[in-house]
C-alpha cells in the first residue's frame, strides 16, 4: 500500500524545522486536525496540560512534562481538565540527523521504524529525561537567536544521543498494534484531495476500501468525528485559507471548498466559529492591514 503523509509546516527559514509557543484557553473550544508527517514533533507543556490522541490512544501530558511522537504517527490534541495550557512545539525533519549514511542506518532508523515507539513521555525526575525536557526549552530558545542554524545542531545532537542511548530497542508498555492506521490514512488522504467535490459516505468507504460501520468506528477513533463532520470541518479550515488570501469572494469560496450553498457553508461556519464568514473575512483584512510589529 502506498504509504501517505501529510507535510509537516515548516517555518524556520528554509530549513525543515517548525518551533512554536502555543496557547489553548479552556474557555474556547479548540479544533485541532488529526495529521502525521515525516517529522519527528517534540512538545513541552509549560503550564496546564494537554490531551492528545496518538494512534487512537489517548494520552495526557502534564506542566514540565515533554512528548515525543515519532514519524508518521497519527495524532491530534485537544485542552482537558478545563484549564489553560501554554505550550512549545518542535518538529524536526529526520534528515537533519542523516548527515551520512552510517549515522542514518544506526541512530535513525531504528527508533523511526520501532513500531513498539510511537510515542515518549519524558517526566523531569528521571535524570536522562529531564535532560531532554532542558534541551527542547534550550531549542525553543536559541530559535531566537541569529546564528540559531550553526547552534542548532550541537543541541540537537546531544538530545537525540540521549534518547538513542535509553529507548534504542525499547519496550515501550505504551505501544499497541492497530489495524485501521492505514485504512485512515487512505481515506483522509481522498478527502483532502477532493474537499471541494460532491463526496458521499460511500466514496470516503471506498477509498479505505471499509464498510460504512467500520468507517464511522476508524474516524471516531482518530479523530472524534463522524466522516461527515470530519470533511466538513476540512471544509471550513480550508474556506479560512482562502478568506485569509483576500482575493475570492465568499460565494465563490463557498463552492470552491464543497459546499452546495452559500447559504449552508454560512450558516455551519457560524455554527461552528460563532461569527458569520463576512465578519470573519472582514477581521482577516484588517489585520493584514495592521504591521505585524503592532499586532497585539
Amino acid at each position: 500500500m502506498e504509504i501517505l503523509f501529510e507535510t509537516s509546516p515548516y517555518n524556520h527559514n528554509s530549513s525543515p524545522i517548525f518551533i512554536d509557543k502555543g496557547k489553548f484557553y479552556a474557555s474556547t473550544p479548540v479544533k485541532t486536525h488529526t495529521n502525521w508527517h515525516e517529522g519527528i514533533e517534540f512538545v513541552k507543556i509549560l503550564s496546564g496540560s494537554l490531551t492528545y490522541s496518538i494512534n487512537g490512544k489517548i494520552v495526557k501530558i502534564f506542566e514540565e512534562q515533554s512528548l515525543f511522537i515519532n514519524s508518521n504517527q497519527v495524532h491530534r490534541n485537544f485542552v482537558c481538565d478545563y484549564n489553560d495550557c501554554e505550550f512549545i512545539c518542535i518538529i524536526f525533519q529526520p534528515s537533519l540527523l542523516c548527515t551520512h549514511k552510517r549515522y542514518e542506518e544506526k541512530y535513525v532508523l531504528p527508533l523511526l521504524s520501532n513500531n513498539d515507539l510511537p510515542y515518549y513521555i519524558f517526566n523531569n525526575d528521571i535524570e536522562w529525561e529531564n535532560e531532554v525536557i532542558k534541551q527542547i526549552q534550550t531549542i525553543y530558545d536559541i530559535s531566537f537567536e541569529k546564528d540559531f542554524e550553526l547552534l542548532f545542531p550541537t543541541v540537537f545532537f546531544k538530545m537525540w544521543s540521549n534518547i538513542y542511548r535509553n529507548l534504542y530497542n525499547s519496550q515501550n508498555t505504551s505501544s499497541f498494534e492497530n489495524e485501521y492506521i492505514d485504512s485512515f490514512k487512505e481515506m483522509s488522504f481522498f478527502v483532502k484531495q477532493h474537499f471541494n467535490e460532491k463526496i458521499s459516505l460511500e466514496d470516503i468507504c471506498q477509498a479505505g476500501n471499509v464498510g460504512k460501520t467500520t468507517c464511522n468506528k476508524i474516524f471516531k477513533l482518530y479523530t472524534g468525528r463522524t466522516p461527515i463532520e470530519y470533511l466538513t470541518d476540512y471544509r471550513l479550515s480550508k474556506s479560512i485559507d482562502f478568506m485569509k488570501k483576500g482575493k475570492k469572494t465568499l460565494n465563490e469560496i463557498s463552492y470552491e471548498c464543497g459546499f452546495s450553498e452559500p447559504s449552508y457553508f454560512t450558516k455551519i461556519f457560524k455554527q461552528t466559529f460563532e461569527v458569520s464568514p463576512k465578519k470573519y473575512k472582514q477581521y482577516e483584512i484588517l489585520k493584514e492591514a495592521i504591521p505585524e510589529k503592532d499586532r497585539k
